[in-house]
């Protein structure tokens, strides 16, 4: 065996088998020479111990980096399915929860996903792909990713949310909705009904879910983060609103705003243009809330000072009314919450709207704008503070005046 070996493993190893194919005989004490050198027997215990040792730890090591890159090859690629033929594709990389095995399938027909697995192009949060599950050419089951509560993408990736479909439309399970400025919906189906639905909120280092549910005749909003909840509910034709701090319910909504025919001390009067153009005045006192600070949130205090008002419809309506009108907001922040159910208790909306005036207590304006048409066909719009005039002017379009305020 040559003493000059250029891999010391290799040295080592050979040194180990050369020690496992040496069988001490009953007389070793005489056989244990070599040109007259003894070596004793535990010197050459110690050393095969050693050999062992070094063998051993070599193979765990080499057997943890080969873990490692295949952990980083899969973590790469789980993504991807590998065309077994022209007919089939298949992936070990992920796995499906309710029907977990170690290779799924798609059969392709006519270069289509007809039976089986799917890892699909489509991506939730520009990243998570779906996985999407075929009969016969239709789509009948859609999984996701659980993101609040996955643990990483490496290889095999758990889908544990499943949707189902018939010829299209969502039969139970979530399905995704992502908005603009970091928000995703997440509307929940039974039976090809919505039955609540979730917004979920991503900032720099902040996550919040809101979560809207339609049950035992109540509609109920709780936000994650305070773990404070809404109870809206239908009381002698108005919608009120308890507000709850954990389980204990700490106010009762009144009703919001109270019309009034003429100006009273402490109301205010909005302006706007009617679907005719015309200039109208809209009178009201403002009902005096609870000590808000109680009750602060950014999200459920602004929806809560709206309560109570009025509502014709049952709370089914109420709640697809609701998701349609945070569906349409675009931006979740607390200005555009403490506006939203304003059309329920107010003949106007931000688009027609020109502006208000508070009065004092003798009636007088105090902060605000007034508008008056004049015999002239034109507007003086006047503007207060603190009950004084500080600006007149005189315009003959609304639309105009209002662009350039």
């Amino acid at each position: 065996m040559s003493k000059e070996l250029a891999d010391p493993y290799q040295q080592q190893y050979l040194a180990w088998m050369d020690m496992r194919m040496f069988k001490p005989s009953r007389n070793m004490a005489s056989e244990l020479t070599n040109d007259g050198e003894q070596f004793k027997l535990t010197r050459i215990l110690r050393d095969m111990f050693r050999y062992i040792m070094t063998l051993l730890l070599l193979t765990c090591s080499t057997a943890i980096l080969c873990a490692q890159d295949h952990s980083k090859e899969t973590s790469h690629k789980w993504k991807e399915m590998k065309q077994v033929n022209p007919n089939l594709k298949e992936t070990n990389t992920i796995r499906i929860f309710d029907d977990q095995k170690h290779v799924y399938q798609l059969e392709l027909k006519d270069g289509r996903p007809f039976n089986g697995y799917e890892i699909s192009d489509e991506q939730l949060l520009g990243e998570l792909n779906y996985v999407n599950y075929y009969q016969n050419g239709q789509l009948v089951a859609k999984y996701a990713i659980d993101y609040l509560n996955m643990d990483t993408q490496t290889a095999p990736v758990n889908y544990t949310l499943k949707t189902t479909y018939h010829n299209g439309k969502a039969l139970d399970g979530p399905v995704y909705h992502e908005l603009p400025h970091g928000v995703v919906r997440i509307d929940q189906y039974q039976n090809g009904q919505l039955i609540g639905f979730m917004i979920d909120l991503f900032a720099m280092h902040y996550f919040n879910r809101l979560d809207f549910q339609l049950k035992d005749n109540k509609v109920m909003i709780h936000d994650m983060q305070s773990n404070n909840e809404l109870h809206i509910y239908k009381k002698d034709g108005f919608l009120q609103a308890d507000f709850y701090k954990g389980k204990k319910r700490v106010a009762t909504s009144q009703k919001s705003v109270q019309q009034i025919d003429q100006i009273a001390p402490h109301a205010t009067t909005a302006y706007y243009l009617d679907e005719d153009g015309i200039l109208r005045e809209f009178h009201f006192i403002k009902t005096t809330f609870p000590d808000m600070d109680d009750l602060e949130n950014d999200f459920l205090s602004p929806l809560f000072s709206q309560f109570s008002f009025e509502f014709d419809g049952d709370l089914n309506q109420f709640f697809d009314q609701l998701h349609n009108k945070l569906g349409d907001l675009g931006n979740m922040d607390k200005r555009n919450f403490a506006t939203i159910f304003h059309s329920y208790s107010f003949p106007y909306d931000e688009k027609n709207y020109l502006g208000a005036v508070s009065y004092n207590a003798k009636s007088k304006p105090d902060y605000g704008i007034t508008i008056k048409r004049l015999d002239s066909g034109t507007y003086q719009v006047q503007r207060y503070v603190d009950g004084k005039v500080t600006s007149t002017k005189t315009t003959d379009d609304l639309h105009q005046w209002k662009e350039e305020d």
